[in-house]
């Protein structure tokens, strides 16, 4: 299932025209971290690229971050409520890291804003929440072309978009996860 799913990921990443290369791979690649683990590690396996790999449009932008980088994108956020389990695997446009916890091997997902020190917890599994991004990419590129502004000011969406996106949200994303998705994704 999780192979499915990074070969889906990376063709919609290529057909939102990231930034920088990210290529899928069926034969695992070699993971130099060894406690790496889960749905994450798998994630890595799969995953070929060296430097950041940057899914375009607001407003959700996600720029995934290269393992042997992981370590240094966790420097900052190690506060008290840090645990030595989370790896920083992405981060939004506005530097809000988002992170699997290694301690189940769904890798739940969870994301953090600068200045704040609330865990939102994003999504029970790296898979939920790689599907539900990837939904939302997708729609936004086949029924919006890339294009979900009324206008320049980035300020008005187009008609239906935030109810196509909620939808998914709402279909993908555990109850108990859905307003910490949208609060942090959406903000």
């Amino acid at each position: 299932m999780m192979l499915n799913l990074l070969k889906e990921f990376v063709e919609v990443y290529h057909r939102n025209k990231g930034l920088g290369e990210l290529e899928f791979t069926s034969e695992s690649l070699y993971v130099e971290k060894p406690d790496l683990s889960g749905q994450l590690k798998e994630f890595y396996q799969h995953l070929d690229f060296d430097e950041e790999a940057y899914f375009r449009g607001a407003p959700y932008d996600l720029a995934l971050i290269p393992l042997p980088l992981c370590e240094a994108a966790s420097e900052g956020w190690q506060d008290p409520s840090w645990k030595e389990s989370y790896v920083v695997f992405a981060h939004m446009m506005g530097d809000e890291v988002i992170f699997c916890d290694l301690e189940n091997n769904l890798s739940p997902v969870y994301g953090r804003i600068p200045g704040d020190s609330k865990l939102y917890a994003l999504s029970p599994s790296l898979s939920t929440f790689l599907t539900t991004y990837m939904l939302m990419k997708k729609l936004e590129i086949t029924q919006f072309e890339n294009n979900i502004y009324i206008d320049e000011d980035l300020l008005d969406y187009k008609e239906g978009f935030l109810e196509e996106i909620m939808a998914i949200i709402n279909e993908h994303i555990p109850k108990d996860y859905q307003k910490d998705f949208i609060d942090f994704m959406m903000g």
